[in-house]
């Protein structure tokens, strides 16, 4: 009974209200109305949920500051981090009541292991464009010994060059030189950014609503 009391705070006094109801016939009974109105303790849930499953979100960003073909290590991290929130998230919903609607704790929860499972995707991503370079880096040196007549060149053993940005906004992905690092440098904007807008609009709704 006392665990479940944390969980909730009485917002305002309770009213009382005496009132008279009235019957078919002639008979009046005297009654009682008792107003009440709790809401959730958020220092409970802002200790126990927000800022664990916040800081996994973080974390797992960590990847994208790791060298592309550290494959292992940042496949590691991520599952790391995705054992951990399901924990977070198990034990917030052992200790959370059940009800027949989606709570704000539920849309944070679902946010957070969507980021997650993005971090998984990037990681497909830079781990394709590896591949796909190196692919195509082996064909073109297997071509290029297959050509028994042509003249050798200093081409031969080099890599493709990658689009050349002309645009101020985009021109500092030119020094990066393999795709799968234009990917991990756009990811480290990305993502915060993405996470940041829908804090911004989390809160400012909750925020609304508990006024």
């Amino acid at each position: 009974m006392e665990a479940a009391l944390i969980l909730w705070e009485r917002s305002q006094e309770m009213g009382f209200r005496y009132s008279t109801l009235l019957s078919d016939g002639d008979c009046e009974y005297s009654c009682v109305k008792i107003d009440m109105s709790f809401s959730r303790n958020f220092f409970y849930y802002l200790e126990r949920a927000y800022m664990p499953t916040t800081a996994l979100v973080l974390l797992s960003w960590v990847v994208f500051w790791l060298h592309p073909r550290c494959t292992n290590i940042r496949l590691g991290i991520w599952i790391g981090i995705l054992i951990s929130i399901t924990i977070v998230t198990t034990s917030i919903n052992a200790n959370s009541p059940e009800v027949s609607y989606t709570k704000a704790l539920d849309v944070w929860m679902g946010v957070c292991v969507f980021f997650i499972f993005s971090v998984l995707l990037q990681l497909c991503l830079v781990n394709n464009a590896i591949t796909s370079e190196e692919n195509a880096f082996a064909l073109k040196n297997q071509l290029a010994a297959e050509e028994i007549n042509s003249t050798p060149s200093d081409e031969h053993g080099k890599r493709n060059p990658l689009r050349s940005y002309t645009s101020t906004p985009l021109r500092w992905l030119n020094k990066y030189s393999t795709r799968a690092q234009r990917i991990d440098v756009v990811s480290r904007v990305l993502f915060p950014a993405a996470f940041g807008f829908f804090n911004f609009i989390y809160w400012v709704t909750y925020a609304a609503k508990r006024v």
